[in-house]
């Protein structure tokens, strides 16, 4: 996709208004994870990958969206989770 056609986008102009909006401050919490993943389906590897973690005692400080709530629940077991 060239750039001449995002230029013939309809809402182009609509979308480069609300741009700002997508950087509102949202809630960080800290997660870390407290028990190992062995022994554990490779799915919950995956998401402790992807939360930033994968060894006991790691901590990342994320968003609090709706998307890590959902990965949070999946891995409620090996971790901990409080407000950062």
């Amino acid at each position: 996709m060239g750039q001449e056609a995002w230029g013939a986008f309809p809402g182009r102009a609509l979308a480069l208004r609300l741009l700002p909006l997508a950087h509102i401050d949202m809630a960080q919490i800290k997660i870390t994870q407290t028990r190992s993943q062995i022994r554990r389906p490779g799915p919950q590897k995956k998401t402790l990958v992807a939360l930033g973690l994968g060894r006991i005692g790691q901590s990342n400080t994320v968003e609090e969206t709706d998307q890590i709530k959902g990965m949070i629940a999946k891995v409620r077991h090996l971790v901990s989770v409080e407000a950062a």
